[in-house]
């Protein structure tokens, strides 16, 4: 049993270390209140902490996938639950506040064509100018939908922190005096 203990908690320590350096953002954008896309970002903690500490002309505020991709890339997307790898998207850019990763994005746009349906999606965003915001679907049969900004919402997906990790580690080396005892 000790061992096990050990071998959990030593678990636990490593996945708390490995998540110390990135933190993995996900993002959904909402149509008439359903979910038609998922995005992941990867967020380097320790690539932000190189350029805001060497780079003087580094923006802090507007982090984006197109002027920092060492800092904040793209993970994982889907369009209704189909995954969508990254390198098949035909564009895509975004841009948040690396000082505080708990607000939304500040600009967004991307375009792809859905495998699986042979739908062409298109979006825009941008927070300067919101009600600009617009998503169109062009279908095979050659119809098209357009979506604007009273229709979209978008909604930060929490991830679990390291402290809930560090809980796990936690609760692992009491559960294990508790044995000895």
């Amino acid at each position: 049993m000790k061992n096990v203990v050990k071998m959990f908690s030593a678990a636990a320590l490593l996945l708390g270390s490995l998540s110390a350096n990135a933190a993995i953002i996900t993002q959904d954008v909402k149509i008439n209140g359903n979910t038609f896309f998922s995005m992941g970002l990867n967020f380097d903690e320790m690539a932000y902490a190189d350029k805001l500490a060497n780079d003087p002309f580094f923006e802090p505020t507007q982090v984006g996938t197109a002027f920092d991709p060492d800092i904040l890339s793209l993970n994982s997307f889907s369009f209704l639950g189909e995954m969508i790898a990254p390198e098949d998207m035909d564009y895509f850019e975004v841009v948040l506040n690396g000082m505080d990763l708990s607000q939304t994005f500040s600009f967004l746009s991307f375009d792809f064509e859905s495998m699986a349906t042979g739908i062409v999606a298109a979006f825009s965003f941008d927070e300067a100018f919101p009600e600009f915001t617009e998503v169109s679907f062009s279908y095979p049969n050659g119809d098209i939908d357009v979506f604007t900004a009273d229709d979209v919402d978008f909604a930060l997906v929490p991830e679990p922190s390291v402290l809930s990790v560090l809980a796990l580690g936690m609760g692992m080396l009491l559960f294990g005096r508790r044995q000895r005892s």
